[in-house]
């Protein structure tokens, strides 16, 4: 989504082309994408990863884009597990900062993990084993896109089955910067 300036100047563009002028400012500007989760998204007793129905943005062909997300979720048990999906022959490289999968509380170990042209091979994530506890997961990824187009959409699944559901919670957010 263009950011679109609301900037408005008594001064007038004057003469000189080559200089920013006031009116360039209410132009629309591509290269920096913010979107906010508005809705809890539950996932209960799968470990399929499926498309986020709001981290996601439409990526350009033959473009770089540094990526972050801030993923808000909660659990009890069934741990959280993420990937990408990306446009065909897009490389890159992308990695997460958590609580460790293997946690059984919130114990505040952290897990930095990177993988180097694999946005399908998932990261997994420790929850509080308490649903009313609030995790945090930091998702960086350099995103470089070939000779196609398309969407980039964090995807997510439980790490591992449970009844109880692993919700990635509204407020979560990705920005991408088209570098």
């Amino acid at each position: 989504m263009p950011i679109k300036h609301a900037f408005t100047s008594a001064k007038s563009d004057g003469p000189d082309a080559t200089l920013v002028r006031p009116s360039n400012w209410n132009a629309d500007h591509s290269g920096l994408i913010v979107v906010r989760k508005t809705a809890d998204e539950a996932i209960t007793s799968s470990t399929t990863l499926q498309n986020d129905d709001h981290l996601l943005f439409a990526a350009e062909a033959n473009s770089v884009y540094d990526v972050c997300v801030k993923c808000y979720y909660t659990g009890n048990g069934g741990d959280l597990l993420v990937a990408w999906s990306v446009p065909a022959s897009t490389s890159g490289m992308w990695s997460g900062h958590g609580l460790l999968e293997t946690v059984t509380g919130a114990s505040g170990v952290i897990s930095a993990l990177a993988r180097e042209d694999a946005f399908t091979t998932a990261i997994a994530f420790g929850d509080a084993v308490n649903v009313a506890t609030r995790c945090l997961a930091v998702i960086y990824a350099t995103i470089i896109t070939a000779g196609t187009a398309g969407t980039v959409n964090l995807q997510t699944a439980q790490f591992a089955s449970d009844v109880d559901a692993t919700t990635v919670q509204a407020g979560s957010v990705l920005t991408a910067l088209k570098v």
